[in-house]
This record gives structure tokens, C-alpha cells and sequence, in this order.
């Protein structure tokens, strides 16, 4: 992967309404985490947390105030990017207006292998009835998905190509936005050790703990699944 000038990149390892992560106050700028959806972007405002950083996940009452038009009967909470220093998830949607609007912020990429993010974002996209019932808490998930996928709300086969193709602009627009300053880290989460560059950027120290991975549980789920099935295959028992 071609890295621009003046952009950190290390290799290391969503949600309805915004996941509020408590930390303590902080005294430098605010911390923006701009990946794409399935990119770990709950896992970054999760570290973000136990870097004691007051974090929210998907702020989608952020919204109105920078889609004015198209979310005129939907009201600003400014509250939100007042009373909290780290962002992630949805505010990819407005990088460019969010470091306008807070000049000396950092900003965050995570990344993901192009191939495994298609997966997981078939499966994310699919219309299922649990996330039709979310939609329905949440009246900006149909909004958020359309700006991310270019009017798509669900994931249609035909168009997996667009879908790659969308992720892989938007990450190349990122950084190249970002080229010839210091205030980006590309980071993918995924492959592990994502501490050490993680903190070396925002400067705090690194925390006693494991780098969190939020969706491990899926991972945790699929090998289960398939010992199962192994099981099955080979006729042992389960007091074996």
C-alpha cells in the first residue's frame, strides 16, 4: 500500500445509537476515527476509552448540523461533539467539516483487507429483521447507509464491485486530503499490535491490557460453529 508523505501507516489488528464509552477529560484536541464501516471502528473508540478519552461510537445527532437539507426535520445535538474528546463511525461521513471545525484534531483510518471487508460487509448489509427493527430506533440508519453506499441501503450481489470500489476511493480520498500533514494515522486493526503506533500518535502511554477487538465474539461464535460440524463429520461425541 503506497503511503503518502507526512501519514503515519502501521499494520495491527456498529451500532445503533451512539455507544458512549466514559473516560476522563482531556486536554488536547479531539480524536476522530474516520474508517469506514467494518473496519473496526468500534474497536478503535473502545481504545480510545481506555486511553481515557471520552468516546462515542456512530453520533448520529451530530448529522443534522452538517446535512441541513436532507435532515431538516431531525434536530442537532451539540452536545455530543461538546462533552466528548473521541469520535468514530459515522463521522467519516464529514472529515473535511469536522477538521475545519476543529483545527489541531487527529484523525484515525482503519483499514482492512479488501477482501475480508466485502465479506463482512455482506453480511452487515443484509436485510435482516433485527436490523429493519433497529432502523426503526434509529431513523438515520437508512440516511448514514445511502450516503456510505451511493443511495444502496442493502447489499445486492451485482453490485459487490461498486462496493469495493466506494471503500477503496474513499480511503484513497482520506489520504490524499490528509498528504503533506502530520495529524493521520492508517491503521489496521485487525493485524494486530495496534498499541504501540496507536499511542506513540495521540502520545499516551500503553495501557496494561490487550488491544480491544469488539467483533471477536462473531469470531469466537464461527469456530464453535464449525468444531461443531467437525464433530458431526467425524461421529464424535459430545462426551468425547
Amino acid at each position: 500500500m503506497a503511503i503518502a508523505t507526512g501519514i503515519r501507516y502501521i499494520s495491527s489488528a456498529d451500532t445503533c445509537q451512539p455507544t458512549v464509552i466514559v473516560g476522563c477529560p482531556v486536554d488536547k484536541g479531539k480524536v476522530f476515527g474516520i474508517g469506514y464501516p467494518k473496519t473496526a471502528t468500534s474497536s478503535l473508540s473502545k481504545a480510545l476509552a481506555i486511553l481515557n478519552y471520552r468516546s462515542v461510537h456512530d453520533p448520529y445527532g451530530i448529522l443534522p448540523r452538517f446535512f441541513p437539507e436532507e435532515l431538516k426535520n431531525y434536530r442537532y445535538d451539540p452536545a455530543i461533539l461538546d462533552d466528548h474528546d473521541a469520535f468514530a463511525g459515522i463521522v467519516c461521513l464529514v472529515y473535511r467539516e469536522l477538521d475545519r471545525a476543529y483545527p489541531g484534531s487527529k484523525f484515525i483510518l482503519t483499514v482492512r483487507d479488501e477482501k475480508k471487508w466485502l465479506k463482512s460487509l455482506r453480511g452487515h448489509l443484509a436485510n435482516k429483521a433485527n436490523t429493519t427493527r433497529m432502523d426503526a430506533e434509529i431513523p438515520l440508519r437508512p440516511f448514514v447507509r445511502s450516503q456510505y453506499f451511493n443511495g444502496k441501503d442493502w447489499f445486492i450481489e451485482e453490485y459487490a464491485k461498486n462496493y469495493l470500489e466506494t471503500f477503496q476511493q474513499y480511503n484513497r480520498e482520506v489520504m490524499e486530503y490528509f498528504k503533506g500533514r502530520d495529524n493521520l494515522l492508517v491503521i489496521d486493526v485487525e493485524q494486530g499490535g495496534g498499541w504501540d503506533k496507536l499511542c506513540e500518535f495521540l502520545g499516551r502511554d500503553i495501557p496494561a491490557q490487550p488491544f480491544p477487538w469488539k467483533n471477536r465474539r462473531s469470531l469466537q461464535r464461527s469456530l464453535r460453529r464449525s468444531l461443531k460440524h467437525w464433530k458431526r463429520k467425524l461421529g464424535i461425541s459430545r462426551k468425547s
